[in-house]
């Protein structure tokens, strides 16, 4: 079974660092720059297995994400490894949050809001079902919105470069802190 501590003494451990213990964020690299704990580390999941070895000189390695889904597989995976002493963080940052603990943010504030990959799916699929319907019920022309939407997550999953997300970094609503 796998080992997990509330946030609360999740938070004894990051006021108190020790060498032999890491903290590990494995949300996305921009997850963490919007708004991350004090001292965690940010190794993203697809990422993992390429520090396992960094990993491996701590005694004890404490995991967390968004919500707590991703860090159970990250302990999963860390545990497949050989890695011995790995903790989960119940509820992730979300969890952090909720419990008014202190962050660090991109660009001040602490209220947590939708991250921008959320926010690009949410704008994407209205998009593309709006595309539908109107093209549907008002002039099959509409349906370009929905091929223009298509090719646009087409080409950020391909490039890495996805442009909806940057006209998003300029939403009122993103100009703060997370």
């Amino acid at each position: 079974m796998m080992k997990e501590i509330s946030v609360q003494e999740f938070e004894k451990i990051v006021k108190n660092p020790s060498p032999d213990v890491i903290c590990v964020d494995v949300r996305t690299g921009g997850e963490h720059k919007d708004v991350r704990i004090p001292g965690v580390v940010n190794i993203p999941l697809e990422e993992l297995n390429e520090h396992l070895d960094d990993l491996r000189k701590h005694k004890e390695v404490y995991v967390h994400c968004a919500s707590g889904n991703r860090s159970r597989m990250a302990c999963e995976i860390l545990t497949k490894a050989g890695l011995r002493n790995v903790c989960n963080v119940a509820g992730g940052i979300t969890a952090w949050h909720a419990q008014g603990l202190p962050t660090v943010c991109k660009k001040g504030g602490t209220k947590p809001q939708m991250p921008l990959v959320r926010q690009v799916m949410v704008v994407a699929g209205l998009l593309v079902l709006a595309g539908m319907a109107l093209g549907t019920w008002v002039h099959p022309g509409f349906f370009g919105i929905a091929w223009f939407v298509g090719a646009g997550l087409l080409y950020g999953g391909a490039s890495g470069q996805c442009m909806m997300m940057k006209l998003l970094l300029h939403a009122p609503w993103n100009r703060r802190c997370v």
